[in-house]
């Protein structure tokens, strides 16, 4: 494995509200738009890899307040689909409560660096979270599965807690 360099740091996006709803896992048709996700569309079939920040949010928590719910998208990295890197693994809608737990732990983890780092065995395998709030927001995290396991949301990054790594694979493996 080549070891590759990661800066973390990410985006946020505004996308339409999610509604409420049990998890559901499985992929997602294609024919969306590739920065954003939303409960009618769902994940983008490829991982677009850099989402634009919206300005004016305070996101020093890696995800503030309490999220409405949230689409939770896998993307394959080059050892478990070496032909179709960077395409949606599995994807999941979780509701505001499962949206909460896993919030908090991410939000549990420690601190990520501010600066480039070494993070051996990745793979290029992601996940990204679209978090949406009542109020029309979204804020979306974006992390590896493999190698140091960073999340961020594009202000703020953290490891991520053997908590959320749980939770991550009980959603979408």
């Amino acid at each position: 494995m080549t070891i590759m360099k990661h800066r973390v740091g990410l985006a946020v996006v505004i996308t339409a509200a999610l509604a409420s709803g049990d998890a559901v896992a499985g992929s997602t048709p294609g024919g969306h738009p590739p920065a954003a996700a939303d409960a009618t569309i769902g994940c983008p079939d490829t991982d677009p890899q850099t989402t634009p920040n919206e300005p004016n949010q305070d996101l020093t928590t890696l995800v503030p307040g309490q999220p409405a719910g949230a689409i939770v998208c896998r993307y394959h990295g080059q050892d478990d689909a070496p032909s179709l890197p960077r395409s949606l693994a599995n994807s999941a809608t979780i509701d505001a409560d499962r949206a909460a737990a896993l919030a908090a732990a991410f939000n549990s983890g420690q601190p990520g660096p501010s600066d480039l780092i070494n993070c051996p065995r990745d793979d290029d395998s992601t996940i990204r979270v679209y978090y949406s709030y009542q109020d029309g927001r979204t804020v979306v995290l974006t992390g590896r599965r493999t190698g140091c396991q960073l999340i961020s949301n594009g202000t703020t990054g953290r490891f991520e807690s053997t908590a959320a790594q749980q939770q991550l694979a009980n959603l979408v493996g």
